[in-house]
């Protein structure tokens, strides 16, 4: 995008006025009702397609104001913002408006989680050569084989002979795949919580190094947080510090969303809960 068509973009979308609360919940219901009908009216079709229009036009100060503090690392400005709003358009079609939270807390996740992915995926094809993907690809195939045998994810001494690699090599080859993600899993997650977030997520399942060689972390954390109730994923996010690395406590959660300290630590228990089931059935499913 030009720097003058920049400037008109930026001027247009300033003069959209904001959306009440009231706005938002009559706006999102339009969305819904055309959304999750199985065989929508021309009319029904037309109205929520509307009401989309206005919920992202009117958000779109959110995606630029996201997308400034994500300059300088890999993307240019004009991408930030087109990744921006694919994740903002992903919020208006997820986000339940009868929760009776903020849509602009619950799409500021999803804002960043696209950036985010959209600067790793950037990050990975420039630092990453071939022949490292294709190990990868390699450690993918031999864990799904092990787990089609053994019924259970392989140890690294396992992974790691089944891989044709020596223990080295293959710690080597996932630290160096860790370096282009997003989030790590083995940091600590919260100033008041007790342990890292791998151990939170897969306390049963396998260690930080077999879950990046499934997937990127940042996939890996993506795809289970989106099978997640809206406000269980926004209360982990805000928790963990999930794409920014600013972990929230309970009680600046709660002022977020409305709720007491003990609701939000109740909620994140249950997340966390649920989060441990979604993994164990995706370890039966084929690694894409």
């Amino acid at each position: 995008m030009q720097k003058n068509g920049m400037s008109q973009y930026l001027q247009a979308i300033g003069r959209v006025p904001l959306l009440t609360a009231e706005q938002e919940i009559e706006l999102g219901r339009a969305v819904k009702a055309w959304q999750e009908h199985p065989d929508p009216s021309p009319t029904v079709e037309a109205r929520g397609r509307r009401a989309k229009r206005k919920l992202m036009e009117a958000n779109l100060r959110l995606v630029v104001h996201m997308a400034k503090k994500y300059r300088d690392r890999g993307l240019e400005f004009d991408d930030l913002i087109q990744e921006g709003s694919i994740g903002l358009d992903r919020a208006v079609e997820k986000f339940d408006f009868a929760r009776g939270y903020k849509f602009s807390t619950y799409a500021h996740w999803w804002i960043r989680q696209a950036i985010a992915r959209g600067i790793a995926e950037r990050s990975r094809t420039v630092r990453l050569p071939v022949h490292v993907w294709e190990k990868v690809n390699k450690l993918k195939r031999s864990r799904r084989e092990f787990w089609q045998a053994q019924g259970r994810n392989p140890s690294m001494a396992e992974l790691a002979v089944a891989s044709e690699m020596s223990p080295q090599e293959l710690e080597m080859l996932m630290k160096q795949f860790a370096q282009t993600s997003c989030v790590s899993l083995d940091r600590r997650v919260s100033k008041d919580a007790e342990t890292d977030l791998i151990h939170l997520i897969a306390s049963d399942g396998p260690g930080t190094f077999e879950a990046i060689a499934q997937q990127g972390t940042q996939e890996f954390l993506g795809e289970l947080l989106d099978q997640l109730p809206e406000r269980e994923a926004v209360i982990l996010r805000l928790r963990y510090g999930l794409e920014d690395g600013e972990p929230q406590s309970l009680q600046a959660v709660g002022d977020q969303l409305g709720l007491s300290r003990e609701r939000i630590r109740q909620l994140e228990k249950k997340a966390l809960a649920q989060l441990r089931r979604v993994q164990d059935v995706q370890q039966l499913k084929e690694v894409a």
